[in-house]
């Protein structure tokens, strides 16, 4: 869903250049809902940083990793990110590559090495020429390599031992995740509220202005804006974002919905919207978008 957008000002810089495509709700997370309010500059830049942001939230990644199938975009997000997965020398780090599990080449302290099973045996190759292996040693060493059993040891030529080590359980690391940013929720809450008041939300108002510096900078304020953050342990619903703004009490508050369970509470301490209550939801299965009003 594309809104409209009135305006010739940039709702962060206000500077009137060329505007811009922004989804509200990062692209990364499966977003559409976009608006041509946001300059070149500012969308360069805030934009990637807040998608950049939202993406690595392990609890992010856990939804979209249990959500698999459902949104193409949401698997391009998990198979982005690095993997573990157990082996029977114990974890092993990697990624998915082409729906597969590639684990990252490395050397252990013991020396020993490990390496994906389609470059073992030119990592092998390379070890025989430099050691001055002959031609038929080189042959027979590498026809033991091809000929190896998953999960055993063996030794094919004196000082060598391989392993193909088989690998289970592979799932997204959490480990290597940091938690979203407040501002990813605020900022899509602030794009919300200006899709509701248009080109109103470029006023001069003082609490405006400080808003727009919170995100143009980066640099969360707690006395302008705070957000809570909420899980709902059980969804039962569809997979879905959605939006909402519940009104003025006393200021404006916006209610930000990631992967139907992850919720966040953004609170515009010093600012009032004149608006009814509204709301907007994704279902991220069936790409369907609904827009109605709370009261």
């Amino acid at each position: 869903m594309n809104v409209p957008w009135s305006g010739e000002r940039c709702i962060l810089c206000l500077g009137e250049h060329q505007l811009t495509t922004q989804h509200v709700v990062p692209r990364a997370l499966g977003g559409k809902l976009t608006c041509r309010f946001l300059c070149g500059d500012c969308n360069s830049t805030l934009g990637s940083d807040l998608e950049a942001l939202s993406k690595f939230d392990p609890l992010v990644v856990r939804l979209a990793s249990e959500s698999r199938g459902a949104n193409a975009r949401l698997d391009a997000l998990v198979d982005s990110l690095p993997h573990t997965g157990q082996s029977g020398r114990g974890p092993v780090s990697g990624f998915i590559k082409n729906d597969e599990f590639r684990i990252f080449s490395k050397e252990l302290d013991d020396g020993s090495i490990i390496k994906p099973s389609d470059q073992a045996r030119q990592t092998v190759l390379t070890m025989l020429e430099r050691a001055g292996g002959h031609d038929d040693e080189i042959q027979e060493a590498l026809e033991k390599l091809d000929g190896i059993r998953e999960g055993e040891a063996s030794e094919i030529t004196p000082g060598i031992v391989v392993v193909d080590w088989p690998v289970w359980e592979v799932k997204p690391d959490l480990n290597t995740g940091r938690i979203m940013s407040p501002l990813v929720p605020a900022f899509i809450a602030f794009q919300f509220l200006a899709l509701l008041v248009d080109d109103a939300i470029c006023a001069e108002a003082k609490a405006l202005s400080k808003l727009r510096s919170v995100f143009s900078n980066r640099t969360p304020r707690s006395d302008l804006l705070s957000v809570d953050r909420m899980y709902a342990d059980r969804a039962d619903h569809p997979l879905f974002h959605g939006i909402a703004f519940e009104g003025n009490d006393p200021h404006a508050t916006v209610q930000v919905r990631l992967l139907g369970r992850l919720a966040f509470r953004v609170h515009f301490h010093h600012l009032s919207v004149s608006s009814r209550r509204f709301r907007y939801t994704h279902n991220l299965e069936s790409g369907e978008e609904y827009c109605s009003w709370l009261d």
